[in-house]
């Protein structure tokens, strides 16, 4: 696998203390809404499958 290149994130824009107090609360109360489905597949998974997915939850 060829190595991982890092891509710099565009700039933000600037945002006064209530602005990001405001973008926080509204992340918070969408995050506390959220729910799960989980819908499973008789099928069995590769292992290598599941090793890559958590590999890549560990990646940030």
């Amino acid at each position: 696998m060829p190595p991982t290149v890092a891509m710099p994130l565009p700039p933000r824009p600037a945002c006064t203390d209530a602005q990001r107090i405001a973008a926080a609360t509204a992340f918070a109360q969408d995050m506390a809404s959220r729910r799960t489905v989980r819908d499973f597949a008789d099928t069995p998974v590769p292992r290598a499958v599941i090793e890559q997915a958590r590999r890549a939850a560990g990646s940030g």
